[in-house]
């Protein structure tokens, strides 16, 4: 009997825990909501894709005034 009430009570402590743990969880955001985050993560990559792709043709420019610059001399 003691063991059975002992494990009832831990099972009530157990279940309280959980339930107060849930309550304060995150809200799961919808599908839409989901969707706007990744368009926007998105557009953050695009961005720095962008910004890499016009120091790397920097740098090519700059390649090909160093080799028309060595021709000459």
């Amino acid at each position: 009997m003691k063991t059975y009430a002992s494990t009832l009570l831990a099972a009530a402590a157990l279940f309280a825990l959980v339930v107060n743990l849930h309550s304060q969880g995150i809200v799961p955001k919808s599908t839409v909501d989901r969707l706007r985050d990744l368009k926007a993560k998105n557009a953050e990559i695009i961005e720095q894709q962008n910004a890499t792709l016009l120091k790397l043709d920097e740098i090519d420019k700059a390649a090909d005034q160093l080799r028309i610059f060595s021709k000459r001399s």
